[in-house]
């Protein structure tokens, strides 16, 4: 069974979280790790389910480290929820925030919880789920204990790397343009998306040019990617002339608007055009 820090008593007593509100308990972590899950003592009291995610941040700066995936809370029990590659390191001595954020109404999640020094719980609130502020900034401080603890691999978290990601003018990538980091091993792919008027052209990777769409990337070690976009050539055109039998002089709109009157011609862009003429004329 993996290690766990924080605490793994049912508690005697409930608290209930409200529509927009996380609860954190903070604990400290005994060694150095991966953690693998959240896992909470919670009671839904209606029926069915209700969306449920952790998190864990860092406690001296409030900092967000990492959430887990979301899970469906029904009925009373523990819950867990697992953390999704790459999972977050731990740091040997280092208190974090475990985080409970339900997507709950008004009321119905209840958290259990006992009795601990002022300012070991905290919860924010005025949140809208399933997105965790960053940092977590505290709008209420509580003399509690939540059941919640965090399961971990014990060890040195393995060697992680940054992806910075960069974009010309004219269109944007996923993920977004930024820096990133991920674990050594990690094979991240990237997609470029030209804007209106504009064309993917290449990536530049550490200075190498690549044209492939979407591109992945081993993060074996830093690297920077480049995603050139260029303007996109203007589509040909074509001579278009419009001329009537057995009189001249007839107006002609193209595409809604003044032409002239016939004979008359002019280059418009490949593609489809509406041209019109009077069904009568006054000679």
């Amino acid at each position: 069974m993996s290690p766990n820090f924080g605490y793994e008593k049912v508690g005697t007593r409930y608290d209930m979280t409200y529509r927009g509100e996380l609860v954190a308990c903070h604990f400290t972590c005994p060694e150095d790790g991966t953690a693998d899950s959240i896992s909470a003592y919670l009671d839904w009291i209606y029926v069915g389910s209700v969306p449920v995610r952790f998190a864990i941040y860092r406690h001296s700066d409030n900092k967000f480290i990492a959430a887990t995936e979301e899970i469906l809370v029904g009925g009373r029990g523990w819950f867990k929820a697992n953390f999704t590659s790459p999972k977050p390191s731990l740091i040997k001595g280092t208190e974090y925030w475990l985080v409970v954020f339900p997507n709950a109404p008004d009321t119905g999640l209840r958290e259990f919880e006992d009795p601990a020094e002022w300012d070991k719980s905290v919860e924010q609130t005025g949140l809208t789920y399933p997105n965790f502020p960053d940092p977590l900034i505290v709008t209420g401080h509580f003399p509690r204990i939540y059941s919640i603890f965090c399961s971990y691999t014990p060890g040195a978290p393995p060697p992680t790397h940054t992806l910075t990601i960069i974009s010309s003018a004219g269109g944007t990538t996923d993920p977004a343009p930024g820096a990133y980091i991920y674990d050594e091993g990690a094979v991240v792919r990237v997609t470029a998306y030209p804007a209106t008027g504009y064309l993917f052209d290449h990536w530049e990777l550490d200075g190498v040019v690549r044209t492939e769409n979407p591109i992945d990337v081993l993060m074996d070690a830093d690297h920077k990617l480049y995603a050139v976009f260029v303007a996109a050539p203007p589509p040909p055109t074509h001579r278009l002339r419009v001329e009537s039998t057995p009189i001249s002089g007839v107006p002609v709109n193209l595409d809604g608007s003044p032409m002239g009157n016939t004979p008359v011609q002019t280059d418009v862009r490949e593609g489809t055009h509406e041209v019109e003429v009077p069904e009568e004329v006054e000679i």
